[in-house]
């Protein structure tokens, strides 16, 4: 009886939030796009919890990048995604002795949530499920070798040509040679001295790449943060003598 009674109490304080424990390191090895990473984690009731500043860091030249900061007067951790986190680098080593499971304020862009997380020393632990939610990336895991894969998002080709292309400052021009507005266009710019790329869409390539962008007349120049569809030469007035 009086194991019994022990092993119930024992329950009942575990169950407590807030409750302090002794810190169970993860076993589990992560890879980011099939590239292993150094990154420390700790167990808690069966799942994998890692330092969110951590997670930042290994992230930060991937699409799925974000920065973390904390809100003094809110008293929440605020993420930023899409944005190249600045802080720490990881010390695989250092690994705090205590854990406490907590529910903690997130802003993510300015949207308020809660979530349950470990504090591991002042620092913050989250399951990577959570926050792949959060950020935007995938997880797969093989149980087999225990190998979690973190796979970050993947823009669309077609999108990222486009914004690519709109970056330029230098006016780039699919079009044909037989085309009438294309040739228009061209003699405008030579007219007025204006450096240009022209991409010629006779070529498969660059037919294939105009198509895939989802155009499907000629000409089309993107410049300046912009596309810009057939000839009009007071548009190009506007652009290029303002």
């Amino acid at each position: 009886m009086k194991n019994l009674k022990i092993i119930t109490c024992s329950l009942i304080i575990a169950m407590i939030p807030g409750f302090t424990k002794a810190i169970t390191p993860s076993d589990q090895g992560i890879y980011i796009n099939d590239n292993k990473v150094e990154i420390s984690g700790v167990k808690h009731q069966g799942f994998n919890y890692f330092r969110l500043r951590d997670i930042a860091y290994v992230l930060k030249e991937t699409p799925s990048k974000f920065e973390v900061g904390y809100d003094k007067d809110r008293k929440s951790v605020v993420i930023n995604t899409k944005t190249e986190y600045t802080g720490d680098k990881i010390n695989p080593e250092k690994l705090g002795e205590n854990l406490n499971p907590v529910e903690i304020p997130i802003e993510v862009n300015k949207t308020l949530s809660h979530i349950e997380v470990v504090n591991v020393d002042g620092y913050n632990y989250f399951r990577l499920r959570d926050l792949a939610v959060l950020v935007g990336f995938e997880i797969k895991y093989n149980p087999e070798d225990k190998k979690v894969e973190i796979i970050t998002e993947k823009e669309s080709e077609d999108e990222d040509l486009v914004t690519k292309l709109k970056k330029s400052k230098t006016p780039i021009i699919y079009g044909r040679d037989s085309c009438p507005a294309c040739i228009k266009l061209k003699a405008y710019l030579d007219k007025n001295k204006i450096e240009y790329e022209f991409r010629s869409t006779e070529e498969p390539k660059n037919k294939d790449e105009l198509i895939s962008m989802g155009f499907n007349s000629v000409p089309q120049m993107f410049y300046d943060g912009e596309v810009y569809g057939g000839y009009n030469e007071d548009e190009l007035k506007r652009i290029f003598e303002k």
